[in-house]
């Protein structure tokens, strides 16, 4: 009877999570669209996108192709150090996890990437995943805290503290990971969850980790990063001159903030009215930003999760297993 009353209450916790979150995201949408409903003037924006400068925007297609290489080569790293996968698992779960993402708050859908990949316990998957996830969270934080520390505005003494609190958790976790990572298997493996025989291979990747193999990844991450921020910069000087520096410290802010703060819906939200705001407040058009920002999106987000889409009707979700 216990049973059956436990079941029947995670049904109902879950169907209100899912009502919650469905009508959140609707109220994002509402604000975003109001947003840019005052923020930008169509014309203004249609003219930059007349006037692009091609040279520029091609520069950032190749920075795209390039900084995609470098992401897909640091999951294979983390992959094939620890699973026998092939190159085929490798790429289409990378590419589907960008499909199962874009429906997904936080892209907490590219946890799926586990869907992919064969004869390979789906926790083990989804532990990869995180890491490579906490890398590139770490990256965020640490070039977008420079920028915040200078950020040219007043802000309350409530958001600091929680930004610093995140920063520093997020610090500890990842110099954990790289320097002492048995230390933390042995930590986690206390927790009530993680203890039982089965869910320790959410965290069999700390086990199995060593200094050398970590740093790798660190700078697999650091190059995948620099690479999408020159690639944000290229378009944004392809829209207009002279922006470059300012679209750089716009874009480690606006990531930044998306990190400690991930409110959006499709990957829009708090990313794009921050770099607005930013570009708004050191003299140029919010117009730049947005146009800069959509690009930055149909090339990181949607080109990816087409070519996704492609892996998942072809392959099925079905658990990674074979049909």
């Amino acid at each position: 009877m216990q049973e059956l009353l436990r079941d029947t209450g995670g049904k109902v916790k879950k169907k209100y999570t899912r009502i919650i979150s469905f009508f959140l995201k609707i109220f994002i949408l509402i604000v975003f669209i109001y947003y840019l409903s005052i923020k930008i003037k169509p014309d203004r924006l249609i003219d930059y996108l007349k006037d692009i400068d091609a040279i520029y925007f091609v520069i950032a297609v190749f920075l795209f192709i390039t900084g995609k290489i470098f992401n897909i080569l640091k999951w294979r790293f983390i992959v094939k150090r620890n699973t026998k996968a092939t190159n085929y698992e490798i790429i289409s779960s990378m590419f589907g996890g960008y499909t199962l993402s874009i429906i997904t708050p936080g892209r907490l859908g590219e946890m799926g990437r586990f869907l992919f990949i064969n004869n390979v316990d789906s926790r083990e998957i989804v532990s990869y995943t995180a890491l490579d996830k906490i890398f590139n969270i770490t990256i965020n934080v640490i070039f977008g805290l420079v920028i915040f520390l200078f950020f040219p505005l007043k802000y309350p003494i409530g958001l600091k503290i929680f930004v610093f609190v995140v920063a520093f958790l997020v610090f500890g976790l990842i110099l954990s990971y790289i320097f002492i990572p048995r230390r933390l298997y042995f930590l986690l493996i206390k927790i009530p969850f993680l203890r039982k025989k089965k869910n320790r291979k959410f965290i069999k990747v700390l086990k199995e980790s060593n200094k050398r193999d970590n740093l790798i990844i660190f700078l697999f991450s650091i190059m995948t990063y620099l690479f999408f921020l020159v690639e944000f910069m290229f378009l944004s000087i392809s829209f207009k001159g002279g922006t470059m520096i300012i679209a750089a410290k716009g874009f480690m802010l606006s990531l930044f903030l998306k990190t400690v703060l991930p409110i959006t819906v499709a990957e829009w939200g708090i990313k794009e009215i921050s770099l607005m705001e930013y570009f708004s407040i050191e003299g140029l058009s919010s117009e730049i930003a947005l146009s800069a920002a959509f690009f930055l999106y149909i090339f990181n987000i949607i080109i990816p999760a087409v070519i996704g889409l492609v892996f998942v009707l072809k392959e099925g979700v079905y658990n990674g297993r074979k049909k």
